[in-house]
């Protein structure tokens, strides 16, 4: 019988880096793109601490990839009325068309993955991936 944990890692690689070619057509990394599709759907004014607390990464780290984006037009960052320290971040224009864009690849992406099982397959296999999820939450609160 085949290890189904290195399996899983294994698919799991293989999709994200499926995946992160879509951001690499649009000449982002994954972390800048997940950051602006994040920024976009918080359709709000969010600041680099809660890019930060939402993807676990540092500050600085935030920072660089929000600069990137800015540069390129895709986000703006305005000064806070209250605190001038705290930056208020947004998806520009540019920025929202750019994610339209890579929303649709990953629908076309997400209908090749979804074509690769018929129906009963895809039942079967989400069961099996929520009962292992479910019981390493159980068991050991991950």
């Amino acid at each position: 019988m085949e290890d189904i944990a290195r399996q899983m890692m294994c698919t799991n690689r293989s999709i994200c880096r499926f995946m992160d070619r879509i951001l690499e057509s649009f000449h982002l990394s994954t972390s800048q793109g997940r950051i602006l599709i994040y920024i976009a759907t918080k359709n709000a004014q969010i600041t680099a601490q809660d890019i930060s607390n939402e993807f676990n990464m540092k500050r600085s780290t935030v920072s660089e990839h929000v600069q990137s984006l800015e540069k390129w037009g895709y986000v703006c960052r305005a000064d806070a009325s209250v605190d001038k320290r705290k930056k208020w971040i947004t998806i520009s224009e540019n920025g929202s068309e750019l994610v339209k864009e890579m929303k649709k690849k990953f629908e076309e992406n997400e209908k090749y993955l979804n074509d690769l099982l018929n129906e009963e397959e895809q039942k079967m296999l989400f069961a099996i991936l929520k009962k292992i999820r479910f019981k390493l939450k159980e068991d050991f609160h991950v």
